[in-house]
């Protein structure tokens, strides 16, 4: 096996040579690279071709996956070992959504199954009117990754609602986003679920002691919190401490990092407003990604496929961006999700050995909706001065009757992939020039359900872990969350007491600023 330093240098050489050549010239060079970089998944087809990189580069980049050992690691995660090494966990929100009893440890087996069937018990009775009163709404009170997987899922499954329950999302201290939500809401028919591992996040408590005030005021002493509030935590005494019930608190566990913990409990939300049968076929659908992830070769692998070509972008190609275009208005929330999932994984400077990288780890994540980005941020695609390659995902069957849109949504979808990799030039005016040679993906669902939003998300998710794994990082600690948050604290209570501590002289004029009447 080529050592992998050495790959390392030949892919830069490489990545050096293919700066001037362009994407659709190579269509002429390979005949069939649309059928060559078209690939199937679980729901899904995907045509990576309209990317600046040939099948030599591929060759180069898998022999750089197997110098990785990446088949190793993917195993090491799948079956439980402690891959998150600064925190000595492992790592199994894959787990969570296994679809047979063929684990090894059967206690963590046991334990999610055990954890599902009790969300399958609220739902029913949350469904049938027999969990303590008839619930209309459903207030989910987290952040991070207790917020956004779970809002981002019962958004895009928006059709599929069951009784026609709606969720809410109260995730930022910010209390304008709390009392908006509970202006219109009735305490007796109102279930809040707090969802917090440690039940120490400070946003998220304090929107809960806000939302349980709430409740006492407006209930007048006729409704009890145990029967109202549910939570999501490993940290029953807290939770009882905060006044519900031991029987309403649902599992959370050290080997599921947050940005990945959709699947268990914390997708109460998704359970209660889709029905729990919806939440079953999200997890099946991320199980056969699995699967697809664990035992497809490189080439055929989407995950793989996807997370070498970003990395050839990143290291290889000088780009520091990537755009997640959604062409469906369900998927709106879906760029902000990944942020999240790839930035907070892989935004790391150390390696797992302790040494500083000299090397780009995760791209910066962004994106909007389809058509309405076309008429906000594609110029900048267009004709900007810094390449972002694209993720553009589209629903291949539509959910409503609106036959003339979908089929426009499509058109646009396509004609912007294509307009960006081809461009066009006006030499009577040089300002209409585009140049082209802009990279892209495109992701076609078969339509859009649990089950196969639920593959791509953990395509998503496969994709983030491959990338990090072969840049050396540890994709499943978030260190860099906890200063800011440290020092928040501390300056709170200084705003509250009026007293300043030592700071540096911005933040101290900031905080007298403040201060002053």
């Amino acid at each position: 096996m080529t050592n992998f330093d050495d790959l390392w240098a030949k892919l830069t050489d490489r990545g050096n040579a293919r700066i001037s050549d362009r994407i659709d010239e190579q269509f002429a060079a390979e005949l069939n690279r649309a059928q060559r970089y078209s690939l199937r998944a679980p729901g899904m087809f995907a045509d990576l071709s309209k990317n600046l990189i040939n099948t030599k580069d591929v060759d180069v980049l898998t022999q750089l996956a197997d110098s990785a050992e990446m088949t190793a690691k993917i195993e090491a995660m799948f079956t439980g070992e402690a891959i998150n090494r600064t925190e000595e966990r492992a790592v199994l929100h894959t787990l969570l959504r296994h679809q047979s009893d063929d684990f090894h440890d059967t206690d963590k087996f046991k334990a999610v199954r055990s954890a599902l069937r009790k969300m399958d018990e609220l739902c029913t009775a949350v469904h049938e009117g027999k969990f303590s009163a008839d619930i209309h709404d459903v207030v989910n009170i987290g952040i991070g990754g207790s917020h956004l997987g779970p809002a981002m899922v019962c958004d895009a499954l928006r059709d599929h609602r069951k009784n026609d329950i709606r969720t809410h999302f109260v995730s930022n201290v910010d209390a304008s986003l709390l009392d908006n939500t509970l202006k219109n809401l009735q305490p007796a028919h109102t279930l809040f679920i707090v969802a917090s591992k440690s039940f120490t996040t400070a946003e998220t408590l304090l929107n809960a002691r806000s939302a349980r005030h709430w409740f006492e005021q407006n209930s007048h002493g006729k409704l009890q919190v145990e029967d109202h509030f549910v939570a999501v935590s490993s940290a029953n005494q807290k939770v009882v401490e905060f006044g519900i019930s031991p029987r309403n608190i649902f599992p959370m566990w050290d080997w599921v990092g947050g940005r990945y913990s959709l699947w268990s409990a914390i997708g109460l939300p998704i359970a209660l407003q889709c029905g729990y049968a919806a939440f079953e076929s999200l997890l099946q659908g991320a199980a056969a990604m699995d699967t697809h992830f664990r035992r497809t070769r490189w080439q055929e692998n989407l995950p793989a496929m996807l997370g070498l070509i970003g990395l050839w972008h990143s290291n290889f190609l000088n780009v520091s961006s990537r755009a997640v275009i959604p062409y469906d208005d369900r998927l709106k929330l879906l760029p902000a999700y990944l942020q999240q999932l790839e930035m907070e994984s892989n935004g790391k400077q150390v390696s797992l050995a302790g040494d500083v990288l000299e090397i780009d780890t995760s791209p910066v994540v962004w994106g909007g909706v389809g058509t309405d980005a076309q008429h906000a941020f594609f110029q900048l695609l267009h004709q900007g001065t810094i390449e972002v390659p694209i993720d553009f995902i589209l629903c291949k069957k539509p959910h409503h009757e609106f036959s003339e849109h979908h089929t426009a949504l499509i058109a646009n979808c396509i004609a912007q992939a294509e307009a960006l990799m081809c461009g066009t030039e006006d030499v009577t005016d040089p300002a209409r020039l585009m140049v082209g040679n802009h990279s892209s993906n495109m992701l076609i669902l078969d339509e859009l359900t649990p089950y196969t939003l639920g593959s791509l998300l953990a395509l998503y998710e496969h994709r983030t872990m491959f990338q990090g794994a072969i840049w050396g990082i540890n994709s499943f600690d978030q260190y860099g969350v906890e200063l800011g948050k440290k020092l928040a604290h501390n300056i709170q209570q200084e705003v509250a007491t009026g007293n300043s501590g030592e700071h540096d002289p911005s933040t101290a004029g900031l905080i007298e600023a403040l201060l002053k009447t």
